[in-house]
């Protein structure tokens, strides 16, 4: 109880990161619903818009929380705006359990195979092998991307296809490896 009531007074204080901390530690504690949402509220505010997102679904489809008609529209508008800001990349990884890292850390955000990330470039690692570079390229970089050996992502499931711009693109390491060996 503690920790949630200073990180209620850090927040209110418009110390999200001392907030962040203290949500954390009383998530470790005795994970709650009102933590949860307290931790969305965190991550939107401090711009991590991933684990902002995971927070927020999470809250939203815990069937023991009673929400409120008028404070479910304000999360799901919340959501809706923060949804515009993250993608999805839908990962098998060999062997199971190998760790997976992007941009050199752990994902701040994951549901199952499914990697919430914040659009823009990225360096996707299995275990300790690097294997390729995401990019989310906008319509007129899409024919830059390609000359470089990007290829697009299939949407396999998800919105992908309800968000045509940018598009998500992808280099794998070995075509990179190739393209330095004909230098």
């Amino acid at each position: 109880r503690q920790e949630f009531a200073l990180g209620v007074q850090a927040f209110e204080a418009e110390r999200s990161t001392d907030a962040l901390a203290h949500f954390l530690r009383a998530w470790e504690l005795h994970p709650h619903p009102s933590i949860r949402i307290n931790l969305a509220n965190c991550y939107s505010r401090l711009g991590r818009p991933a684990a902002a997102v995971r927070h927020f679904r999470a809250y939203l489809g815990d069937p023991g929380v009673r929400i409120p008609g008028n404070v479910r529209r304000d999360i799901e508008r919340e959501l809706a705006e923060l949804e515009r800001r993250v993608g999805s990349l839908d990962l098998t990884v060999v062997p199971d359990g190998a760790v997976v890292t992007i941009d050199g850390d752990p994902p701040e955000a994951r549901d199952g195979r499914i990697f919430l990330l914040p659009v823009g470039t990225h360096v996707v690692a299995v275990g300790t092998r690097v294997a390729g570079i995401l990019v989310d390229a906008k319509p007129h970089a899409v024919a830059f991307y390609a000359k470089f050996g990007f290829f697009d992502l299939e949407c396999v499931s998800g919105v992908g296809t309800s968000k045509p711009e940018p598009r998500a693109m992808f280099l794998t390491l070995a075509a990179v490896r190739a393209a330095r060996g004909a230098e």
